[in-house]
């Protein structure tokens, strides 16, 4: 089964009880919490919580990432490939699009991100967006995410 391409999933829809207003809200109070996270780990340790170098755009990762991997890419993978060949090829392509951070992340780091990213967090990302037809909730996932990451990289680093 293919999605026509008439589907828009940067158009907010009512999810559950949440109108689009209300996402709207929840995904800057999110934004807020990781900014504040954010700063309150570079006052206390003089590093950011995620382990990279001090940039402002890594706020709006789960953002353009989304729109990217979840609306440009699934999306157009889906007008020559099935919904499931999509999703896999999607989540291949999220998890080495991770390389990038080759050279902030130890080696062992980067393989953890790179497979957690390909493997385990895309494909939930990915069903999220095709059950709702939106990335937003992706969105508010990928921030909810990125906001614990810190925590597994942390007991990932002392195995």
């Amino acid at each position: 089964m293919k999605i026509s391409s008439n589907h828009n999933y940067l158009q907010l829809k009512k999810i559950w009880k949440l109108t689009p207003s209300l996402q709207i809200v929840f995904i800057i109070l999110l934004f807020i919490i990781r900014v504040l996270q954010e700063y309150f780990s570079f006052q206390h340790t003089g590093r950011f919580n995620s382990g990279y170098p001090p940039d402002p755009f890594l706020l709006f990762a789960p953002i353009y990432e989304e729109i990217i991997f979840r609306n440009w890419i699934f999306l157009g993978l889906q007008k020559t490939f099935s919904i499931k060949s999509s999703a896999v090829l999607s989540c291949l392509i999220f998890g080495i699009w991770h390389l990038k951070n080759i050279f902030y992340l130890s080696p062992i780091m980067l393989v953890y991100q790179i497979l957690y990213a390909g493997l385990f967090i895309g494909p939930i990302l990915t069903f999220l967006v095709y059950k709702t037809k939106s990335v937003w909730p992706g969105v508010v996932l990928h921030f909810l995410n990125n906001a614990i990451s810190p925590l597994s990289w942390l007991i990932i680093s002392h195995i």
